[in-house]
């Protein structure tokens, strides 16, 4: 039976991933330079891909402040984010797993304080049971360690679960901790390679909890 529902927080629950891109443009057009969105595209998801600051140091030919970017770069994305609304069919599902008495979770590359941060401000927090982040003993996707942590956290079986992911990483961390893995991308990640979900849809409000369960395991 389906018992749980997993969901990615950057570029799922809110599409933080847009306002983080845009930041950065602004940024590297500050320093007479472009950053190209497929070049981007190839750490979306992962902190282990394509490093934005040495890249902007190559295009430039000239050292940066790292500590003083980071600090601008997270003024601005708490500005840009703070526009953003929670994305399309979200709280429905998170209102349809209460009702069908399904364990939620977080499964996040992102810092824990980000994440939390977010999750409070957006009032979505309280739907949680557990919120796993990455840290020392917890790698990003797309290791498929804060999936098993997740499904262990909530008390249920990788079969037992569904994840909803929006990036390549994510899904591929989903697939390899054996969780079925919808895929609903966001404008930035609706670029990428998809292919390797179980299932593709344009919007969380397509998603029936209920019709899943009994597709997938038989009943809820």
């Amino acid at each position: 039976m389906l018992k749980a529902v997993i969901f990615d927080f950057d570029g799922t629950i809110l599409d933080t991933e847009s306002p983080e891109y845009q930041a950065w443009c602004e940024l590297y057009e500050s320093h007479g330079c472009s950053l190209d969105l497929a070049t981007w595209c190839t750490g979306v998801g992962t902190r282990n891909g394509f490093d934005p600051y040495g890249h902007l140091e190559s295009l430039s030919a000239t050292p940066i402040d790292r500590d003083a970017v980071r600090s601008r770069l997270r003024a601005r994305k708490l500005e840009l984010n703070a526009l953003q609304p929670i994305r399309n069919g979200v709280e429905a599902r998170l209102q349809e797993a209460r009702e069908l008495g399904l364990g939620l979770a977080v499964a996040s590359s992102s810092d824990l304080d980000w994440v939390h941060d977010n999750l409070v401000r957006c009032e979505l927090r309280h739907h949680f049971e557990a919120v796993l982040c990455t840290g020392p003993d917890l790698p990003a996707k797309p290791n498929p360690a804060l999936y098993l942590a997740a499904v262990a956290a909530l008390g249920v079986l990788p079969s037992e679960a569904v994840a909803f992911e929006d990036s390549p990483n994510g899904i591929a961390a989903a697939t390899a901790a054996g969780v079925y893995c919808i895929a609903c991308p966001n404008p930035i990640t609706s670029l990428l390679d998809l292919s390797k979900a179980d299932r593709v849809v344009v919007s969380l409000e397509a998603v029936s909890l209920s019709e899943l369960g009994k597709e997938l395991f038989g009943g809820v």
